[in-house]
């Protein structure tokens, strides 16, 4: 169990990133916009900086599967 102890954290971490990211509590694109603004096309309601919001929660989702599927594949190779 103590070598599970850093993917479950990894898991965890990247669990609340892609929640709080989700509901705009902290937005990446946000972020990302203060330093380098990008120009808003009137006819797209689709904010400019809406794709580094996808892109992060999308990221965030894979590593919370990679540590998962590596916490339960742990768990299942001790039980044998």
């Amino acid at each position: 169990m103590k070598n599970l102890k850093i993917p479950i954290f990894i898991a965890s971490i990247s669990l609340l990133l892609a929640v709080l990211n989700s509901f705009a509590i902290i937005s990446v694109g946000a972020m990302i916009n203060r330093i380098a603004p990008c120009a808003q096309d009137p006819g797209n309601s689709f904010p400019c900086f809406g794709m580094y919001d996808v892109t992060f929660d999308a990221i965030t989702f894979m590593i919370f599967v990679a540590s998962t599927t590596y916490v339960l594949y742990e768990k299942i190779r001790k039980k044998k």
